[in-house]
This record gives C-alpha cells, sequence and structure tokens, in this order.
C-alpha cells in the first residue's frame, strides 16, 4: 500500500508540474506529462476496465428462465466485447498517430 501511495504522490507531482517548471517535456513529441497520462487513461484504461466488467457481470449474475435475461446475456458475451474492443482499438489508433 505505501509502494501505491507513494507512486501515485510522485506521478501526481509530476503532472502538476507538467503545467508550470516541466512544461517543456514532451512525451513522443507530442504530450507533455499530464496529456500522457490522460490520454492513456481516457483512451486505454477505461476501454479495458469496461471489458473487465463486462466478463465479471456474465460471469457472476446467473439467471435463469427469464428472456431479458437472456438478451442481457447475448449481448454481454457477444456484442459488449466487440464494441469495448473496438473503442480500444480506435483509442489506440488515436495514441499512436
Amino acid at each position: 500500500m505505501l509502494i501505491i501511495r507513494t507512486l501515485v504522490i510522485i506521478g501526481s507531482t509530476f503532472c502538476s508540474l507538467s503545467f508550470n517548471l516541466l512544461s517543456t517535456i514532451k512525451i513522443f513529441n507530442k504530450w507533455n506529462i499530464f496529456d500522457f497520462f490522460a490520454d492513456i487513461s481516457t483512451n486505454l484504461l477505461l476501454p479495458i476496465g469496461g471489458l473487465l466488467i463486462a466478463v465479471f457481470a456474465y460471469k457472476v449474475i446467473k439467471i435463469k428462465n427469464n428472456l431479458l435475461f437472456k438478451i442481457w446475456q447475448f449481448l454481454i458475451i457477444f456484442i459488449s466485447p466487440i464494441a469495448i474492443l473496438a473503442i480500444l482499438f480506435h483509442g489506440f489508433l488515436e495514441i499512436i498517430s
């Protein structure tokens, strides 16, 4: 827990300083430190979290003999992963371009 807390403090310090003292430092000649962490978390980590939540919900929620549940289960199994992976792929392309 102490290691995570220390990493958060160090990372947030660099993000705060990227608006002033470290504003000239660019990552891949594109982002300052704050923009890099913001783009990574928005375009990659949020879709990965959504995909993991969908898989977890499918594994945990077990209701049988209900038409609405069957529709929900189909959406979680087939549609959600494809849509979330498309969003993840688009975010990855946005980051590398």
